[in-house]
């Protein structure tokens, strides 16, 4: 289990509380991370088709006590932990992929957000384009 110093614990928690950013339209997600407990998936670019980093987040990762195992798609970057949510937090695995230059939190969307700018993006539409052409249908 990965011991954190309580300064960097808060920062990790005060930058994961952070209020949800629309993904603007045509923006590329660079860095994302979705999670239960036991799964965490990451997306970060210096993954992206780029064996040796791979490798070098395995072994980093096969070092931690609590990780089950790892898969990597260096195609969209994508690396996908399987771990014991008893001996290791999410915020263990953030700080670990962070402090070794392999994440970047500050750039990073969840899947709540990856959702939430969907759902505006399709209200917009139906606002805009839909709902004015029913309402002229009905006059």
């Amino acid at each position: 289990m990965i011991i954190m110093r309580p300064e960097v614990e808060s920062k990790l928690n005060s930058q994961m509380i952070q209020p949800l950013r629309t993904i603007e339209k045509g923006e590329q997600m660079s860095y994302y991370m979705h999670d239960v407990p036991g799964r965490m998936r990451v997306k970060s670019p210096v993954v992206k088709k780029n064996p040796k980093t791979a490798d070098d987040i395995k072994s980093l990762l096969d070092l931690t006590q609590g990780v089950k195992s790892t898969q990597f798609n260096l195609t969209t970057g994508s690396v996908l932990i399987y771990y014991h949510p008893d001996q290791l937090q999410r915020s263990d695995l953030i700080e670990l992929l962070c402090d070794n230059g392999y994440f970047d939190m500050s750039k990073a969307v969840t899947n709540d957000q990856v959702i939430k700018s969907a759902a505006e993006g399709t209200m917009k539409f139906f606002s805009q384009s839909i709902i004015p052409d029913l309402v002229l249908a009905f006059i």
